[in-house]
């Protein structure tokens, strides 16, 4: 690498000063370097809008409301080619986890950024040297002149939401409920057993949350969810939920080490920015297979929020957690994203399994997506399997696993034999 390689860098940073350190690091590796400094999302996001970056270069201190794994969602939202390399005094193995984990393209010891050269591609040299001439530019300003900004306010930030509409009475009263609740410690869940149609050894449970009034009496979740998202309190729901799957499969695992629990993530806990790294921290200090575990979720949900969920899905697989998009059509989308995720399930969604032996439209649809599955290596579920017929149907289809009241209603004990009998698997009717 030589000294007259250009390069356009946006550092984000908690202030200008951190940010201007950083760049000056860069300097001093032998870079000929212009750039801005995003102390916030606003900023951030206004930026990647303008102009097209080499890289995006996350400062050692970020501001409080900045997660590594949200500024890379907004940076591959915008620039999905642009890589966001982690700067730090001090790097080790932990910190370049810490980073992959999040989706970043690596971590570099700011001693050592002569390193970023190997990121560039092939051409780059005059391609980047033409674009930075006569650019403006933070790094050649006061530190302070660029901690603020007129940028636009940002709409889709994980954190800067937009205002809440008004409850009405009735969720006012629930808000309260819920905030209670958790306070309390008044949630439960409920296991409902996803069972493996070729009677392979395997013990899956999906958790089913539910809430305790004052008396003691299960709430259903209906009731109460709408009232959660819209309150945000999802995102403290479901970690609560996640806390509980950790603390029960670790005593569960020592009678059946074939246990696995299905977790379903809101749309909510998506756009949570701090989410991987809290996850990642609880399982290494659980010390369990993460594989045993496999998060939830919806296919609207992840094709409304396609780059987002494909930063989230890339980090828990690297946790070795497992990923199955729950309430899957026979549509290209749904498909598509399944195969570009590199998911481990599909979960049918419950309108398709509702009067399976008799509907045709829903036994094309089944048998379509059940196909596309196999082509793709990606393990089906059934839910809502609530008669034979259906299952006879499922089973000659090729649906790997099925769920629903036909097995077992939710329970509050992990109790199930998993165990079909061939003899229950019969033709479905003509």
């Amino acid at each position: 690498m030589t000294a007259s390689i250009s390069i356009k860098v946006l550092i984000v940073a908690v202030s200008a000063e951190v940010g201007k350190s950083v760049a000056q690091a860069v300097t001093k590796a032998g870079f000929s370097t212009k750039g801005k400094f995003a102390t916030s999302l606003d900023i951030l996001e206004a930026e990647l809008q303008k102009q097209p970056w080499d890289f995006v270069l996350a400062a050692d201190t970020l501001p409080d409301s900045m997660g590594l794994a949200q500024i890379v969602a907004i940076t591959n939202e915008h620039q999905a080619h642009t890589p966001v390399v982690v700067v730090n005094q001090n790097v080790d193995d932990n910190l370049r986890y810490e980073a992959l984990t999040a989706g970043a393209k690596d971590a570099v010891s700011s001693q050592n950024l002569k390193l970023l050269g190997l990121v560039l591609k092939p051409g780059k040299v005059q391609e980047t040297s033409s674009l930075v001439e006569g650019m403006e530019d933070d790094f050649s300003t006061d530190p302070e002149v660029s901690s603020t900004s007129d940028a636009p306010k940002k709409k889709i930030s994980a954190v800067a939401v937009a205002a809440p509409e008004p409850l009405s009475e009735e969720e006012s009263l629930w808000s309260i409920k819920i905030n209670k609740a958790l306070e309390a410690g008044r949630f439960i869940c409920a296991y409902q057993p996803i069972v493996n149609l070729n009677a392979e050894p395997s013990a899956n449970y999906e958790l089913l949350l539910r809430m305790l009034d004052d008396e003691g009496n299960e709430i259903p979740p209906g009731a109460f969810l709408g009232v959660a998202e819209k309150t945000g309190r999802m995102s403290d729901i479901d970690r609560w939920v996640i806390l509980h799957a950790i603390k029960t499969i670790k005593i569960k695992l020592k009678e059946d080490p074939t246990t696995r629990f299905f977790i379903k993530l809101s749309t909510q806990t998506l756009q949570d920015s701090k989410l991987i790294r809290w996850l990642s921290e609880q399982l290494h200090d659980a010390k369990l297979p993460a594989h045993r575990f496999v998060f939830e979720i919806t296919a609207d949900a992840a094709c409304k929020n396609e780059q987002r969920i494909t930063t989230l899905v890339s980090a828990i697989k690297m946790n070795n957690c497992m990923i199955c998009i729950d309430r899957v059509n026979d549509t290209e989308s749904h498909k598509r994203l399944a195969a570009d995720l590199g998911v481990n399930y599909l979960k049918l969604a419950g309108q398709l399994i509702h009067e399976l032996s008799v509907n045709r439209d829903n036994q094309y649809a089944v048998d379509s997506i059940s196909r596309y599955a196999k082509e793709n290596k990606i393990q089906t579920i059934a839910q809502f399997v609530q008669d034979a017929s259906s299952l006879a149907f499922l089973w000659q289809k090729g649906i790997n696993y099925i769920q629903g009241y036909y097995l077992q209603r939710p329970d509050s004990e992990l109790n199930y034999k998993f165990a079909i009998e061939e003899a229950e698997c019969e033709a479905p009717p003509p």
